[in-house]
């Protein structure tokens, strides 16, 4: 999990949307709400705009797991605090704002969507992909005291990775692990699907950090680099993964005095 920073304003076309919604309502309804919005009722264009917005500022992958994202497909706009008005806290009132609003992936592989694509060509009746980890998985969850956020600064600290792409809580304080066990659990982090992507990402970077024989001075550098957007304004995927693994490289260098 990546922090993201949130814009000091909402975007132009959620505040378009809104404004536009709000006088259509309250022509029959002058004390209507968005607390009683249907999700469904924001549609495009608006809808794709902000899509577009919240995937920029996250850096084209998923708010959860990293996974890398698209407008195109596998991901879609993710309520932190759940829209369903039964629910009980409810955050209703919350369904377009803006700072409660992200980008998640839709819970399947991008193998699974083309396999899924690739049926749907050949005219087979086939059922959509199982959503089994993000936003889909999460679904009306959300604790206060136990959801780990990306909107949290040192959200990353709460999660260390084993090179076979394992997902642990780190060595913290009992309340933040308890936050990040439940935050695994209910975002079904520990998903093998996800565990298998992370382990190659992991493969991959030790054995460039092997190879190469970086120094601490280097690894820095590197780490300064994984932490950036790149020209096209994306992260790597799983970067929060990768950073990880090259702080603890370089907290060893750092020792050794390599």
């Amino acid at each position: 999990m990546r922090y993201i920073k949130k814009q000091d304003h909402e975007p132009d076309c959620l505040t378009k949307f809104k404004q536009e919604f709000l006088e259509w309502k309250r022509k029959d309804d002058p004390q209507w709400e968005f607390s009683k919005l249907d999700w469904d009722d924001f549609k495009n264009p608006h809808k794709a705009e902000l899509l577009n917005v919240l995937l920029k500022e996250q850096g084209y992958i998923c708010c959860y797991c990293g996974r890398r994202i698209s407008s195109s497909h596998n991901s879609h706009i993710e309520h932190l605090k759940p829209k369903s008005k039964s629910r009980s806290p409810s955050y209703a009132d919350l369904v377009v704002t803006y700072t409660n609003l992200l980008a998640s992936c839709n819970g399947y592989t991008e193998e699974q969507e083309l396999e899924y694509k690739e049926k749907l060509k050949q005219k087979r009746d086939t059922p959509k992909p199982a959503q089994e980890f993000c936003g889909a998985k999460k679904g009306e969850w959300y604790d206060d005291n136990l959801t780990v956020s990306p909107l949290i600064e040192n959200c990353a600290e709460y999660f260390t990775y084993t090179a076979a792409g394992e997902i642990r809580s780190a060595n913290i304080t009992p309340i933040m692990k308890k936050a990040a066990d439940q935050t695994i659990i209910q975002l079904g982090l520990h998903n093998e699907k996800l565990i298998r992507e992370r382990k190659k990402v992991i493969q991959d970077t030790l054995k460039h950090i092997l190879i190469k024989q970086f120094s601490s001075q280097e690894l820095q550098k590197l780490i300064q680099g994984y932490d950036k957007l790149d020209n096209q304004g994306e992260y790597v995927r799983f970067c929060a993964v990768v950073l990880s693994f090259l702080k603890q490289e370089y907290s060893v260098k750092k020792k050794s005095g390599l």
